[in-house]
């Protein structure tokens, strides 16, 4: 009996569902247009989400090619670390 598991069928290929996540990145926005963020609030926030965007996408590109992409999730975590006290 072979239990291993898949990330999708071998004849499927990753299309574009995943990216419908991505649209809940907008409540990360709720928070500074609220409390009238300075400008260096709003510049730290478009750039973490900007490479939020980028290790997301990286890492349905690695999942497409059937990799393991370890790295991007250490990233994010570094990423929320990084932003999680603020």
């Amino acid at each position: 009996m072979n239990l291993r598991m898949r990330d999708f069928p071998e004849n499927q290929r990753v299309g574009w569902w995943p990216l419908l996540f991505s649209v809940f990145i907008v409540f990360v926005f709720l928070d500074p247009l609220q409390r009238h963020a300075s400008r260096l609030e709003w510049a730290l926030t478009i750039i973490g989400v900007m490479v939020f965007l980028v290790l997301y996408g990286g890492s349905l590109v690695i999942w497409s090619r059937k990799g393991r992409g370890l790295w991007v999730v250490g990233a994010v975590t570094l990423l929320g670390v990084v932003f999680g006290p603020f």
